[in-house]
């Protein structure tokens, strides 16, 4: 038996300048909350936030991992987001465990962001709302292998 050091397909490293505008299936696949010395991570304006490492499947099958910073006072965009990954029950005014969100799967729209003297960059513009029939078709199962059509039409 061949032994490897076996990692989760979502976390390999992509070149996510692929990626292209529009939908897409998401899965996060790391979570940060607290940097290297245990404190909380803080925006620039010193706001709560959290550190998602996204991994991105666009409409053309493009792969890609980007990083989206979720601010605590972005409330729509928190509810977005747990709305997106059917966990609406998570939405308190307690707040939840940013860990919750670990493995979670949904859609989103990845839109270009321009920057001076930098190439244009994807990153998500908005979580879409949870649908059943998208999830069906969710993430994992786009990383899998499609099935040979071995027919001969006659």
């Amino acid at each position: 038996m061949f032994k490897f050091e076996y990692q989760d397909p979502a976390t390999f490293q992509s070149d996510y300048k692929n990626l292209k505008e529009g939908p897409a299936s998401f899965k996060i696949v790391e979570v940060k909350d607290s940097d290297d010395n245990g404190y909380p991570l803080v925006s620039k304006a010193g706001n709560e936030m959290i550190k998602l490492k996204v991994s991105l499947i666009d409409q053309y099958n493009n792969r890609g991992n980007v990083y989206e910073y979720i601010v605590s006072n972005l409330a729509w965009k928190i509810h977005q987001l747990l709305a997106s990954v059917n966990m609406p029950h998570l939405y308190t005014p307690q707040g939840f465990n940013p860990k919750a969100l670990m493995g979670a799967q949904g859609m989103c729209e990845i839109k270009m962001q321009a920057r001076p003297g930098f190439d244009p960059e994807p990153k998500i513009g908005k979580f879409l709302p949870f649908d059943v029939q998208r999830a069906a078709e969710n993430h994992d199962q786009a990383t899998q292998y499609a099935p040979l059509d071995d027919e001969i039409p006659f």
